[in-house]
């Protein structure tokens, strides 16, 4: 059973987001790889070509990495980002939030907001081993006990 509160980690971003029918959603599971970083840059730079031409050497994603470009939904709801309203249309945005959790205006509304999803997704023991290896090497530095786990306790 998924233990997660999102309106608890997230406060409001079921009750204020309001999607637009130029909104774009790359939706992944954490760490999924897949070329998650490729499809940002590539969604950023498809969407944002109107105000930054490819030919453009003041083009964000020649200075920025496509994670600054492309911002996760979550993030402006924890009060680090500033206000997603603000951003101009079309908006990209990021999340790892499962389609289950996405708030009502997208998930439910989302054909009548016009607004796309994206989903991006990779075999599932794959993504195992990326966030095992990826956890392995963060939990030291985030102060947390390295513990193994087996196959069976990890599912």
């Amino acid at each position: 059973m998924l233990k997660y509160n999102i309106e608890d980690r997230h406060p409001g971003i079921h009750s204020c987001f309001e999607p637009r029918p130029t909104d774009v959603f790359l939706v992944s599971f954490p760490k999924s790889g897949s070329g998650t970083t490729w499809l940002k840059a590539l969604a950023f730079a498809t969407l944002k070509r109107s105000t930054h031409p490819p030919f453009d050497g003041d083009h964000p994603l020649r200075h920025c990495n496509p994670h600054d470009c492309v911002k996760f939904l979550e993030s402006y709801f924890n009060q680090q980002k500033g206000d997603v309203e603000a951003l101009p249309s079309p908006r990209v945005l990021a999340t790892h939030l499962p389609y289950s959790l996405l708030p009502g205006s997208i998930a439910e509304d989302g054909e009548r907001s016009g607004c796309r999803i994206v989903y991006v997704c990779r075999e599932p023991k794959d993504v195992l081993v990326s966030s095992s290896l990826f956890t392995r090497k963060a939990a030291p530095a985030m102060g947390f006990e390295e513990r193994s786990f087996t196959i069976q306790e990890a599912l």
